[in-house]
């Protein structure tokens, strides 16, 4: 159970491992985009910013500088041709020598496997000690961020055009709320920035004390998470607006941008344009990046780190150990993405490893406590943990409001989006390709059915079926003290209801004879 430190229960430990397989997926990636940073960090301390000025090696013949003035100080409305962003040919083509699709791998990009070293490096280092060094590290990975955007936001609206992005973002588009599609990218989003059905929660929650305000701590986290959407997607469409401004486009086109583009090419190009020390602040930007890709990061890693002890705990004594095994091995793997097809790499992780996954593990998580181990088993235990009933909305959603519509929006976004993804085609992703996605998302979904078979046929005796599905006779706190406790709390309930319901059944007889 996520909220509550129990032992360990084989029924759904399928679902356990596809976790850790998906969580490894975004953990590779994840850190790619830290190395990406660490490239751009490390560009930012030269004395002028090298995306600012056209070098031919990799901007080819866009390097008339007449014309990319007048592309950048003049907007010209009888030209309708597609405007040149020089930040955009820097991460394409130096940066990540980006080759024309995943077909087309030519090259191992040695500066970039030295980052990536590095970051991994970083990651190790702060998960070295195990969970008691992540309470340090998050102070600064959680405050930092913060400090960064506030600033960025206030020197974004001296540019202009800020002013418009920001009133893009707020100003709704209410029929886009009627397509489904919108509705699938925002929960995407959501779970994603809450890290929701990776198992990151769940290992956080098990270092808790049994009886820590876990609703408490759901509210605050929601709505910081939001707070931080709201501030860091102003500061985005500030930047956006900036950028349509200079380029002469509409915000429309800009707002086009997303991911590592937005990242990577949209910010660097408002940073180009800060008069004042720009180098001061696009330093402070990718730091900024670079921490949150940390705080991230370790989160995953020590998921991974705290299943495998837990599973083996022999290898408790062996942290550093483990951890330097599991940080070499996963930058090992992530060596292909240093290369020039490295993005189209990335985009099979996060589309089929990750996105494709997480709604089915919530999906699974939520039949599994609700409609397997019993709603009123589960809303028991978190009365016994809280000493507080739960609510009539809560028992609703988790009910049946979230597995049914999650499973609605997962079967859309893992059938309708992929017929329209293969009618529109793809030169970046060949067939091969998209079939090495689905096997990855196979590897990690498939635990799921493969460890519920292997349950029901270890399980002996008459009904096997319905026994396998039933909590194990050591299932609760792992707690001696708190498991004797529940298991008393849990009795005298039982004992109550019993006798309550003898009592209403007595009732009921005497009724039925006086009629």
């Amino acid at each position: 159970m996520e909220m509550c430190a129990c032992t360990e229960s084989f029924h759904l430990l399928g679902l356990g491992y596809a976790q850790v397989i998906s969580t490894s997926y975004l953990t590779i990636f994840y850190n790619y985009l830290m190395a990406v940073s660490v490239f751009y960090l490390i560009a930012s301390m030269s004395s002028q910013l090298p995306w600012t000025t056209c070098d031919s090696s990799w901007a080819g013949d866009v390097c008339n500088e007449t014309e990319l003035m007048n592309r950048s100080n003049s907007c010209d409305s009888n030209n309708t041709e597609k405007r040149i962003s020089l930040t955009e040919l820097y991460f394409k083509n130096y940066v990540l020598h980006l080759s024309s699709g995943l077909q087309e791998v030519t090259m191992l990009n040695w500066k970039m496997c030295l980052c990536l070293i590095g970051a991994w490096t970083m990651v190790y280092f702060c998960v070295i000690k195990g969970v008691q060094s992540l309470g340090k590290v998050t102070y600064f990975t959680a405050i930092f961020p913060y400090t960064v955007l506030i600033s960025l936001m206030v020197v974004a609206l001296t540019f202009d055009g800020a002013s418009d992005g920001i009133k893009y973002f707020f100003t709704p588009h209410w029929k886009k709320l009627l397509k489904i599609e919108v509705w699938y990218r925002a929960c995407e989003q959501s779970f994603f920035s809450l890290a929701v059905g990776y198992g990151t929660l769940v290992m956080y929650s098990s270092y808790n004390e049994f009886r820590n305000n876990v609703n408490r701590d759901a509210i605050i986290i929601s709505v910081l998470d939001t707070f931080t959407s709201i501030l860091a997607g102003s500061v985005v469409f500030a930047v956006l607006g900036t950028l349509a401004h200079e380029l002469c486009i509409p915000i429309e086109e800009a707002v086009d941008k997303e991911g590592m583009g937005l990242a990577f090419v949209a910010y660097p190009e408002a940073l180009g344009k800060i008069k004042v020390v720009p180098q001061l602040w696009s330093v402070l930007f990718f730091v900024m990046l670079l921490t949150l890709g940390l705080g991230s990061s370790i989160a995953q890693v020590e998921t991974i780190l705290t299943s495998i002890k837990d599973q083996y705990p022999i290898l408790q004594k062996k942290k550093s150990l483990v951890a330097l095994c599991l940080c070499s091995v996963f930058c090992l793997c992530g060596l292909p993405l240093t290369t020039d097809a490295g993005l189209y790499i990335m985009t099979l992780l996060d589309n089929y490893g990750v996105g494709t996954a997480a709604f089915l593990y919530c999906i699974v998580e939520t039949i599994g406590l609700m409609w397997i181990y019993g709603w009123s088993n589960f809303c028991d235990d978190i009365h016994f943990m809280l000493n507080a009933a739960v609510g009539l909305y809560w028992k609703v959603t988790w009910i049946v409001t979230a597995p049914v519509i999650l499973t609605v929006i997962f079967i859309y976004g893992n059938v309708m989006l992929v017929i329209e993804k293969n009618s529109e085609g793809s030169s970046t992703i060949p067939p091969w390709g998209t079939a090495i996605g689905w096997v990855l998302a196979a590897v990690a979904i498939f635990q799921i059915p493969i460890w519920i078979m292997r349950v029901v046929y270890n399980t002996k005796g008459p009904q096997r079926l319905k026994k396998a599905f039933q909590p194990q006779e050591d299932w609760g706190p792992s707690n001696p003290t708190n498991f004797i406790s529940w298991k008393t709390w849990k009795s005298s309930r039982k004992t109550v209801e019993n006798v309550i319901s003898a009592y209403q059944n007595e009732a009921f007889e005497k009724d039925e004879t006086k009629f």
